[in-house]
């Protein structure tokens, strides 16, 4: 049995039914493999291997040990551990780095002392993953120049690098290797969303550790991970988590993960890709091809099919169209295609003004009809799913009124200034308070006032819609947060954050202009 014809090994009741009994809809996913999708497919036989050991019980220190000498041997590498998936493996190499095998350094992470703790990492490889560094203790620092090391080479505990963007960088990976080097300091590779072959790619070139999610392009299961790399710095690494009492204790990983980790790691050493065979990859292939040729016939629609790069080698189908042709925008067209029924997922960062891209790697036979189905209905229709707007507001007034933003994410409000233009129409402005300064942008009309807070923090966009009415000098609604669609004007909520209270008060002195 194919792993894309898999049903469910239980005798009570197939996965859909239990899904829709739950009033859960299954997605058509054509985004990849994002854990907000669900992430990738499990390889039966490592689903196999988990439910062999369901009933068996085993010390997991011995379990680890053993995996950590397979996964040697499989990878040619000097060791391994199964982690609570990438970003855990990210958190334990920090750990590692910086506490290394002390165990009173360990209890007191990431409340320790060290001035060794900073984990340089190269311009343009900073991302909300990151956190996983900073929660373990380690302070980043971005390097535009190698150079730049000098000043803190004798606090630098670790180098990062994403593996996906070395070819986008001014610093390379041969020069970032060499720096660490004459410091002495290991490199790590977040190697998360890449293949794993043997022997393992990144340690071979000189990676002293290597973090790969167990799910995405491996097939095991969807918790996991995996630390890869020098056999000092892994094993410390297992200082820090279950079944010791470290910073890493809650991503523990059970030994059904460890095993079904295990297995899927094995097939991958000696079959290369499991999710991407021959078979698979032509499969693949034709489901674009199919979604292609239907699309061809609508006029001012051009499809074609973009191939990989040579690290992550998976086509997509990028489709754009004429907006002198075709009214709608791609956020509206991903965002209807996402309420739709069957709902279909799209990787909001390959969403253009007039472009789309598909990716079908985890998508299943026959399903690209369906999408080609609503495709075709929501491009030849007019617009009409509305996504929410930023404005721009070229034309505001120039006035503008002060007013206290008082936010209630816990019971105690987070208070700052905020400052608008005023009138009706598009407002701008900013919010600051004791530690942020975010960007202010909406509209008002009449008692309603509609505006985002758009910021950053550590690489991870935080994004709040306000909506509420302005009652003379104060104003109340309630805030729900979101993603923005990266430089399309468009805000998607987060249907699993509830919405929350805010309110304000203007501060601007009696007599001056009352509105907004």
């Amino acid at each position: 049995m194919s792993i894309y014809e898999v049903e469910s090994a239980s005798g009570i009741a197939p996965v859909r039914a239990l899904i829709e009994e739950w009033g859960i809809e299954p997605l058509v996913n054509c985004g990849g493999v994002r854990t907000r999708y669900g992430g990738s497919r499990t390889l039966p036989e490592a689903i196999a291997e988990m439910e062999t050991i369901q009933n068996q019980f085993v010390d997991m220190d011995e379990l680890n040990v053993a995996a950590g000498s397979a996964m040697s041997r499989l990878l040619d590498v000097e060791w391994g551990l199964v982690t609570g998936g990438a970003s855990a493996a990210i958190t334990l190499a920090t750990a590692a780095a910086i506490a290394g095998r002390d165990p009173f350094i360990a209890m007191s992470m990431p409340f320790h002392c060290l001035e060794r703790s900073i984990v340089a990492l190269p311009n343009g490889h900073l991302s909300p993953y990151d956190m996983a560094i900073t929660g373990a203790g380690g302070i980043l620092v971005e390097i535009g120049d190698i150079d730049e090391l000098f000043a803190v080479r004798d606090k630098i505990a670790l180098m990062f690098f994403v593996g996906l963007r070395e070819a986008d960088g001014a610093i390379t990976f041969s020069a970032w290797l060499e720096a660490a080097a004459r410091f002495d300091v290991p490199v790590l590779v977040d190697a998360a969303s890449e293949f794993l072959i043997g022997p393992e790619r990144w340690t071979q070139r000189g990676a002293g550790l290597v973090a790969y999610s167990g799910a995405k392009r491996i097939g095991g299961p969807s918790g996991a991970g995996l630390l890869l790399g020098r056999r000092d710095l892994v094993k410390a690494a297992t200082l820090h988590t279950a079944p010791n009492f470290g910073i890493g204790r809650s991503m523990k990983v059970s030994r059904e993960e460890v095993v079904g980790m295990l297995r899927a790691v094995e097939l991958n050493a000696k079959n290369g890709c499991m999710l991407w065979q021959p078979d698979r990859e032509l499969e693949c292939r034709g489901m674009l091809e199919s979604i292609r040729l239907g699309l061809c016939s609508i006029e001012g629609v051009r499809a074609e099919v973009v191939e990989g790069t040579p690290a992550l080698p998976i086509p997509r189908l990028r489709i754009e169209w004429a907006p002198s042709a075709i009214t709608r925008s791609g956020p509206s067209i991903l965002a209807a295609l996402r309420d739709g029924r069957p709902a279909i997922v799209v990787e909001e960062q390959w969403v253009a003004e007039h472009s789309i891209t598909i990716d079908a790697f985890c998508m299943q036979r026959g399903e690209e009809d369906v999408v080609l189905r609503r495709l075709v209905e929501e491009l030849e229709s007019p617009q009409k799913v509305q996504v929410e707007p930023i404005s721009r507001g070229n034309n505001l007034r120039r006035s503008e009124s002060c007013w206290t933003l008082a936010t209630y994410f816990n019971s105690s409000p987070r208070t700052g200034r905020l400052v608008f233009s005023q009138g009706d129409g598009p407002v701008r402005g900013e919010y600051v308070d004791d530690d942020l300064i975010a960007e202010v942008q909406g509209f008002r009309r009449g008692a309603v006032l509609n505006f985002f807070l758009n910021t950053e923090k550590f690489g991870n966009q935080i994004v709040i819609n306000f909506v509420g009415a302005v009652h003379g000098d104060k104003a109340t609604g309630t805030a729900t947060f979101g993603r923005m669609l990266p430089q399309k004007n468009a805000f998607l909520p987060d249907l699993n954050r509830d919405k929350i209270r805010w309110t304000a008060e203007k501060l601007n002195p009696a007599g001056q202009d009352r509105g907004l």
